[in-house]
């Protein structure tokens, strides 16, 4: 549902500047990206994590780092998919999104909200992992 959020929200400003602020593809998709970021942190915390840590600055700290990183890559695939393979924004955007999708959940997963995923965690009894 977060990424479902974060996604609609990326396509709504996508739109909005792309189609009616005039902007080029690679700049609406950047600036739509970067929007739909804050979005997207909120969403994975508090909803997909249920996370209730007080460590917001160190963990928005490791989302960013991700964003940034993950605004490079679909400045890229936006620029390879739309301008050298034509393919239609919409799709080319899409397809962006589910590639980054998926390597942005596991790093949430692993890294930024790994402590409270840690905390949970059923111990080991007699020596059996419960996994």
């Amino acid at each position: 549902m977060s990424g479902g959020l974060s996604a609609t929200t990326l396509y709504a400003l996508l739109f909005l500047f792309h189609l009616y602020l005039n902007l080029s593809v690679v700049a609406s998709s950047t600036l739509a990206y970067a929007l739909s970021m804050a979005v997207g942190f909120s969403a994975q915390k508090y909803w997909t994590f249920r996370d209730k840590q007080k460590k917001m600055v160190a963990q928005f700290s490791k989302y960013v780092a991700l964003g940034v990183f993950n605004i490079a890559m679909n400045a890229l695939f936006m620029h390879k998919m739309v301008e050298v393979v034509d393919i239609h924004y919409t799709v080319a955007q899409l397809i962006s999104l589910v590639v980054i999708t998926a390597w942005s959940f596991l790093f949430y997963k692993r890294y930024v909200f790994r402590e409270l995923i840690e905390e949970h965690r059923p111990q080991r009894a007699f020596g059996i992992d419960p996994d």
